[in-house]
């Protein structure tokens, strides 16, 4: 069933808030692990046995360690612990899969692109959670294709709920653009004296925007207060400005930077991080507890439960609808140049292209059985294998 009606989109409501945890903070790390590394075993699996096995590694974890810092000075005292958790088939045919050194070989090149100056040789330790438990023998020790049912009959993993949007309002474009110009979307960091663990929350009332965000410095480039300020005052400058040109006058702004060095606490004044994540002093990351996979939290739209990083490609539904729900949202407003959100329930078992419910908000002039036609094409015809395994969902 395909529902299709009109309703105000976030962009025309009079609050809108919208918040970024950036591509060092300890919750999209996670998220970006697990994906990643799901994606990295999926095609390994494709290459060597012609199929993704199943799997799930979701449940990734990581713990923080510690230092000693502050301005001029640095030292990692303890290690971060990622842990691995999951599920994952560890054999196909009686071959083993070797899982656990592609786990690792994608967590440490990731985290030395991300963040350069994490020395995860000395700073990571890996822990190995993953079971391959299941009533059915067959399900992660697979002996062949035929103990895949979902090659031959595509059915939802469970019951689940998910939406997707497009396009992104001002508010969202704003926030996305001051991380992703800091971090340059994870090709690594812009400014090597910068931390990578940014937050960036922007509020809007009615036609103004009030945008906060949160930098690290590393303490080796501050050697004193004055410097610290020198830093901070000069990208206030520079961020200010990239708001102003993403905005086009189409609102006014303020923009407030590191508005935690008032904090009155000894050794709040400034924010520092040697390893450019919050990470190093007991900070906690868990899959799903981050951004949506849009790349940030919006506050006022509808949110799915689901943590779809990590999840199999192939069949688990929190993570086909989230795509399948972008893509129908991204169709409609190409097509009809109104923007929509769109919402995919299933339930355990639904074919995987016959979802139970697939309702359309459009947020503006559209023909509802156009919009139902776009909406039943694509989930007809996206190919949401092969979109998961070139990223469509990394987070970036």
């Amino acid at each position: 069933m395909i529902s299709v009606r009109h309703a105000p989109g976030p962009d025309g409501q009079p609050v809108e808030v919208v918040e970024r945890k950036g591509l060092g903070h300890p919750d999209t790390l996670a998220d970006a692990l697990a994906e990643r590394m799901s994606v990295a075993y999926s095609r390994c699996c494709q290459e060597r046995f012609g199929a993704v096995l199943h799997h799930n590694l979701d449940k990734l974890y990581l713990r923080g360690g510690h230092c000693q810092t502050g301005l001029g000075s640095f030292e990692m005292t303890a290690p971060v612990t990622l842990t691995i958790g999951g599920r994952v088939s560890t054999s196909f045919g009686g071959q083993p899969v070797g899982h656990r050194e592609l786990f690792e070989d994608v967590a440490r090149g990731y985290l030395s692109a991300v963040l350069p100056r994490f020395d995860h040789a000395r700073w990571l330790r890996v822990e190995h959670a993953t079971t391959d438990r299941s009533r059915f023998p067959a399900w992660f020790h697979p002996l062949s294709l035929d103990d895949l049912p979902e090659l031959a009959n595509p059915a939802a993993s469970d019951t689940a709920v998910v939406t997707a949007w497009w396009p992104e309002t001002r508010a969202e474009r704003v926030t996305l653009a001051l991380e992703r110009h800091l971090n340059q979307e994870g090709a690594g960091p812009r400014y090597p004296e910068l931390g990578q663990d940014i937050k960036v929350m922007a509020i809007r009332r009615e036609e103004h925007l009030d945008i906060t965000v949160n930098v690290a410095v590393h303490p080796l480039a501050a050697t004193d207060t004055s410097t610290y300020d020198a830093i901070i005052s000069n990208l206030h400058g520079e961020l200010d400005q990239l708001a102003g040109r993403v905005l086009d006058g189409t609102m006014d702004h303020r923009l407030s930077l590191n508005t935690g060095d008032s904090n009155p606490y000894r050794g709040k004044r400034c924010y520092l991080l040697g390893s450019g994540s919050c990470l190093e002093f007991g900070e906690e990351g868990f899959v799903g507890r981050g951004n949506t996979p849009a790349g940030y939290i919006p506050l006022h739209r509808p949110k799915s439960a689901e943590a779809a990083f990590g999840k199999n490609p192939a069949y688990h539904s929190g993570k086909v609808y989230a795509i399948y729900a972008g893509q129908i949202a991204r169709l409609i407003f190409e097509t009809t140049g109104a923007p929509a959100t769109v919402t995919i329930a299933s339930r355990h078992s639904d074919p995987l292209r016959q979802p139970s419910f697939v309702d359309v908000a459009v947020h503006g002039d559209a023909d509802p059985q156009a919009v139902r036609e776009i909406a039943g094409t694509s989930l007809a015809t996206a190919d949401h294998l092969s979109l998961a395994l070139n990223g469509w969902l990394m987070p970036r």
